[in-house]
């Protein structure tokens, strides 16, 4: 019965040892982390590709460049922008504070790149009350304007 409870929580201990690290940790940091494996989780707001490899920008409290393989990011539809949620990963990699392949930059080269939740767009509403301001605002400063220049028009010069 002893074994079995021990390779139950030989079984279970990995998982929970392996929590991702947040990006701000890892910039505010990266002494603590240099060129060790860490798991980030981060959305998807850029991916660059460049042949074989691929770099994706990864938010999460921070942002950094995630260098990949092109295989890895087969997964990855939508990146962040104003209209829309970008895809969730989790990564598994190598961190480096000043990588000797990238020319010293902060990145983190990955082993493993899972898709955790797929990104979407975000609804987005024309506030027609803003529009109808907007048109107000707009008129009310030509017809000023439009005044204001024939007022100019009927008045001698101011040298007289």
């Amino acid at each position: 019965m002893r074994r079995w409870v021990f390779l139950l929580v030989l079984l279970l201990l990995p998982p929970a040892c392996a929590q991702p690290v947040t990006v701000s940790d890892l910039l505010s940091h990266p002494e603590n982390f240099n060129n060790t494996k860490v798991t980030i989780r981060g959305e998807v707001f850029g991916i660059l590709r460049r042949g074989r490899e691929v770099w994706v920008s990864v938010e999460n409290g921070g942002v950094i460049g995630v260098f990949c393989r092109v295989e890895m990011t087969e997964n990855l539809k939508v990146a962040a922008d104003y209209r829309h949620k970008g895809d969730i990963i989790e990564v598994v990699g190598i961190f480096h504070m000043a990588c000797p392949e990238h020319g010293g930059d902060v990145d983190l080269h990955a082993e493993n790149l899972w898709l955790v939740e797929r990104g979407y767009e975000i609804p987005r509403e024309a506030n027609l009350w803003l529009v109808a301001l907007a048109l107000s605002l707009f008129g009310a400063s030509a017809f000023v304007s439009l005044k204001l220049k024939r007022t100019e028009k009927s008045m001698p010069p101011y040298w007289y």
